[in-house]
């Protein structure tokens, strides 16, 4: 939430209407105002085990996947919305081997990517397809994507905006 509407939502649950039940989820406490978290009762909920993910996802589709379990990190909704999950790691690797490729494969890859980005699953894909290089060449990676993200919320011009992706990524 940006500033604004975060202040808005807290006028909401200072002053909540008659019977009223909030539930609000965050990954990180830490991106949310101190006054909201305040005024919340906290109830941590532990990652789902590697075992019974497996064990799901075989009564799923009678199949392991090592990468989907890797990337769902103990969150079952995932193996719920496990091929729209699927097309954004596709599509993640799809760009980084653009990216190794050469220039012009790396603005297909991008052109491809802008034309079927998924806010949802999309950032966290790549960051996921990212993660096996240093840390320094991770950060600068992360920066990119934070700041395409942030484009496409000024509703830049998404092709622009990921064709500028693929360059900073090179």
């Amino acid at each position: 939430l940006n500033a604004e509407a975060a202040n808005a939502l807290l006028k909401v649950v200072e002053e909540p209407p008659n019977n009223a039940l909030f539930i609000f989820l965050t990954r990180d406490l830490l991106e949310v105002i101190p006054t909201i978290v305040s005024r919340c009762t906290r109830l941590n909920i532990p990652p789902v085990s590697e075992g019974k993910m497996d064990a799901a996802l075989i009564l799923l589709e009678g199949t392991e996947d090592p990468e989907l379990l890797a990337f769902a990190a103990g969150r079952p909704g995932v193996l719920l919305e496990r091929d729209a999950a699927r097309a954004a790691l596709l599509d993640a690797h799809t760009l980084l081997e653009g990216l190794e490729s050469g220039m012009l494969e790396a603005l297909s890859a991008a052109d491809a990517l802008e034309k079927k980005f998924d806010p949802l699953w999309h950032p966290e894909a790549l960051g996921f397809v990212a993660r096996h290089f240093d840390s320094r060449v991770r950060l600068k990676l992360d920066q990119a994507l934070l700041d395409a993200q942030e484009r496409l919320e000024q509703y830049a011009n998404a092709g622009l905006v990921f064709g500028v992706l693929a360059l900073e990524w090179r």
